[in-house]
């Protein structure tokens, strides 16, 4: 009996130093798990890419919650009645306003986790640093601070009433021969574009081309993000999300300065535009 009890204790005794290593290694465990880029995919969104021959195929937009559509090709409203035309701009453009915020608050997201990962002395993996380094780059960021903000955008009703003036409703040559929305000047010779009509002076002046709305949507949002023209616009949204505080830090947006601000005024309470503030992608279509 003396034996069977003295066999225990030396099993308890040769298995009491193995405890603090377990414990520990089960910890580590779990941090990756937490930290594990592997188990928590980013989040995709299907998105539907609808060639619309006609405003008629154009989905209508009925509620907050939107289906996130990508039109391939801008199609003329000319015969629609004003307010038709406006509607059906709005339900042309605002999905794919929604796909790029949503696309540009996922990398923010990501960058919050790193922020959180150095507060808390958790070491980068080899993703975590090549998206950092990427990013950083891309968005022209001194540190992942700057680059937070210039990740944050801005609300749908601005977006839209810029994109209604830059486009004329979707009745501009820029937005019907090269999906430009927003007039983005072009001054790099190996990039797709168009030449403008009008030049400054003897300098010819052309607009980037994009193979979709979405596209020209996505680099208008990178434009305001990355360019530094638009730091303290950058600086106020980060800030705050009132619209018509926002509004005045686009001066530089366009040669008419104060009065193009007005005119993004005028637009959106003429257009009630604020009312889609709150509208986001339909859940059903995030997987």
């Amino acid at each position: 009996m003396n034996d069977l009890n003295s066999s225990k204790k030396d099993q308890e005794r040769s298995i009491r130093p193995l405890l603090i290593p377990m414990i520990v290694f089960f910890i580590l465990l779990a941090v990756l798990w937490v930290y594990n880029p592997k188990k928590k995919p980013k989040p995709q969104i299907k998105v539907q890419f609808i060639k619309a021959d006609s405003a008629a195929q154009i989905e209508p937009i009925r509620d907050s919650l939107v289906i996130p559509v990508i039109y391939e090709k801008p199609l003329s409203f000319a015969g629609l009645a004003d307010n038709t035309k406006k509607e059906k701009f709005i339900d042309m453009i605002l999905p794919a306003v929604l796909i790029a915020r949503y696309n540009f608050d996922g990398y923010k997201k990501e960058i919050e986790v790193l922020s959180q990962k150095a507060v808390d002395s958790v070491a980068y993996t080899p993703s975590d640093s090549t998206l950092l380094d990427s990013l950083l780059v891309s968005f022209n960021a001194k540190d992942i601070s700057d680059l937070d903000m210039r990740l944050k955008t801005h609300p749908n009703s601005i977006i839209l009433a810029q994109a209604a003036i830059e486009s004329g409703w979707g009745t501009s040559r820029f937005f019907m021969e090269a999906n430009n929305i927003f007039g983005v000047w072009s001054n790099d010779e190996e990039e797709k574009r168009m030449m403008a009509s009008q030049t400054r002076g003897e300098q010819k002046i052309f607009v980037k081309q994009y193979d979709n709305l979405y596209g020209s949507i996505e680099d208008y949002l990178r434009v305001l993000a990355k360019t530094r023209a638009y730091r303290k616009f950058r600086e106020a949204r980060y800030r705050s999300d009132n619209v018509y505080e926002l509004i005045w830090y686009l001066r530089s947006y366009s040669e008419r300065g104060d009065k193009y601000v007005s005119l993004l005024r005028d637009v959106i309470v003429n257009n009630n535009l604020t009312q889609y503030d709150h509208y986001h992608i339909d859940p059903e279509y995030i997987q």
